[in-house]
């Protein structure tokens, strides 16, 4: 268990690594809080399946209940090659159910794997020194302002980046999000294609 690095917070909630029995209520939070993103279209089975990729490729923190046990929030980072493979690897092997998926929803086969986007022309202006990312942070809404989606970052610097500078990406429509991030450290790197990058650390 990762101890949250402040006394104060409101909700009697523990932190750790993902488990195999948490990809399900990931992928339900996941689907909840980036409704924007096309994996939030698809099925159960495959939400799933994004989330233990990653679980298997990178850094998954949850926040449980202490009590219950239910998974109150998550997040997600890494170094972002290693991000970036767990991405392929659900392209890659998820082909044809991501192509029927498409079919129906009357888009292209190329359309079924656009939704998640490629990210280098984001990287072209970005610091170098930032090889690490904080991809995906998510609270469930009925726990949101009890300190969990903080202790969730604080945990993910303290136990898995090490002090190394990261970055993170935030839809620039979400002006809470924006500022979350502000208030703990980050400062805005640049805009672009509706999403802006955060940058702590460097």
């Amino acid at each position: 268990m990762i101890e949250p690095a402040e006394s104060d917070f409101q909700a009697p909630f523990g932190l750790r690594l993902a488990t195999h029995s948490d990809l399900r209520s990931i992928a339900r939070l996941f689907a909840e809080a980036f409704t924007a993103h096309k994996v939030s279209s698809l099925s159960a089975e495959l939400q799933q399946k994004f989330i233990a990729l990653h679980a298997h490729l990178c850094v998954t923190l949850v926040a449980a209940d202490l009590e219950t046990g239910r998974v109150l929030g998550f997040a997600i980072g890494g170094r972002h090659e290693q991000l970036d493979r767990a991405r392929q690897a659900f392209i890659y092997g998820n082909v044809v159910p991501l192509a029927l998926h498409a079919l129906t929803r009357r888009e292209t086969y190329r359309d079924a794997y656009r939704h998640l986007p490629k990210r280098t022309s984001r990287r072209q202006r970005a610091s170098p020194c930032a090889r690490h990312e904080l991809r995906y942070l998510a609270v469930a809404a009925d726990e949101r302002g009890c300190g969990i989606g903080s202790a969730l970052l604080q945990a993910m610097e303290r136990e898995m980046l090490i002090d190394q500078p990261y970055f993170v990406w935030a839809l620039s429509e979400r002006a809470s999000t924006i500022q979350f991030y502000l208030r703990h450290g980050f400062r805005e790197e640049y805009r672009i294609d509706g999403h802006v990058r955060l940058i702590k650390g460097e």
